[in-house]
Order: structure tokens, then C-alpha cells, then sequence
């Protein structure tokens, strides 16, 4: 990590990649959303579940539920959505679809792409001093720059900077 000032704003060691697990479909929590319908509904209209995934911290469970087209392993539609256990309620959520510059980043470790078994894509943890923790890398941007989120309702994301060829 690189910054510009008087005092580094990162913490050290803090943050783990994400070790999914693979569950049944029925155990990811819809009814927990905050996403309207209109948000909730998925821009590739033939997309089915295919896959859902859990990882779980001391204060928090992860889901993923990907989304792909009849006959086409390629992800088109990812749902995540980030439970505090403590509060039994969704924290964060973010919709994320396949077009043209966006691409759904495979899971980490190789789950879904066994060709890169040591893939870390996907990590959480706290990365700044005096922030909650933060989560992030489950797309690719070609025509714009990716955001860190934040693991907090009052808290939205940061924008990372970054130069466009």
C-alpha cells in the first residue's frame, strides 16, 4: 500500500482472504435484504442460481449467491449480502452483473475456476486505522476504478484511484 502524508493510514496484518464454502441455496438469506425489488431483480433475465457460498468471521457471515445463464458457466449476476451476527441483520449488500467493462471475479481459492487454485480475490479485514473493517474484489473493472467497502451501514465505501488505458 502506498499513501501521501505525514502518517500511514493502514493498519498491518489485518486483513484475510476469504475461504468460501459452498452451501445449499436455500440457507442464503433473502429475506434479511435491504434491497428494494427493482434493485434486487437481475439484469440478465434468463440467469438461474446456480451456486451459493458462506464465509463466516467472529462478527460476521458472508453469503454469495452467483447467478449464470442456461448452458454458460460464466457468472452473469452476483448477490452479497454481509449478517452482524450480533444485530441478526444485513450490514452491507451489493448486487454486482456482468457487462460490458465488469466482470465477476472468480472465488477465491479456485471454487469456481479449479485451473487457479491459489487464487486470493475476495478478502476482508480492518485495512484503516481508526475504520471499520472493510471487504472487497468480487468484480473486475476495465472502463472504471474499483471501491473498497466498507462493513458498516454508515460507512459506504472508498474509491481507489487509478489511471484508465
Amino acid at each position: 500500500m502506498v499513501f501521501i502524508g505525514k502518517e500511514n493510514p493502514f493498519t498491518q496484518g489485518q486483513m484475510k482472504p476469504i475461504v468460501w464454502q459452498k452451501i445449499k441455496t436455500k440457507k442464503f438469506p433473502i429475506g434479511k435484504s435491504n434491497l428494494s425489488e427493482k434493485e434486487k431483480q437481475y439484469k440478465h433475465k434468463s440467469a438461474i442460481k446456480e451456486q451459493t457460498y458462506l464465509y463466516e468471521t467472529n462478527t460476521y457471515q458472508i453469503f454469495i449467491k452467483d447467478y449464470t445463464e442456461p448452458n454458460d458457466r460464466q457468472i452473469q449476476d452476483r448477490h452479497l449480502i454481509v449478517i452482524d451476527k450480533k444485530k441478526d441483520s444485513a450490514v452491507l449488500e451489493r448486487m454486482f452483473n456482468e457487462r460490458e467493462g465488469t466482470v465477476i471475479a472468480s472465488l477465491n481459492f479456485g471454487i469456481n475456476d479449479p485451473e487457479v487454485p491459489n487464487s486470493k480475490e475476495q478478502w476482508i479485514g480492518k485495512l484503516f486505522k481508526d475504520k471499520p473493517e472493510v471487504i472487497f474484489r468480487f468484480a473486475w473493472y476495465s472502463f472504471s476504478c474499483p471501491h473498497i467497502d466498507f462493513v458498516n451501514p454508515q460507512d459506504k465505501y472508498v474509491g481507489i484511484n487509478c489511471r484508465i488505458n
